[in-house]
């Protein structure tokens, strides 16, 4: 991240971290190590919200996992097909 950051030349005003992540540790590690260098960390993967939205000491936005960001009626991955002949 340290590196990624310093590859940008102009700073924009706003930078919102996408953190793919599976465990809660993880993503609130990051939260706290870019807190106050990034506008916001929003933790993804569970496909479920959590409501621990914050905003941290240093000022950045937090929230463990925003939830699904994705189709409405999802089947990750499979094919759905539906019956008429459902009793």
């Amino acid at each position: 991240m340290d590196r990624a950051a310093g590859a940008i030349s102009d700073k924009p005003p706003v930078i919102i971290v996408d953190f793919h992540a599976e465990a809660t540790s993880e993503k609130m590690a990051l939260g706290r190590y870019l807190d106050g260098r990034v506008t916001a960390v929003l933790g993804t993967h569970t496909h479920v919200g959590t409501i621990d939205a914050r905003i941290l000491a240093g000022g950045t936005a937090y929230v463990t996992d925003i939830g699904l960001t994705g189709r409405l009626n999802p089947s990750l991955a499979m094919t759905r097909k539906c019956s008429s002949n459902v009793s």
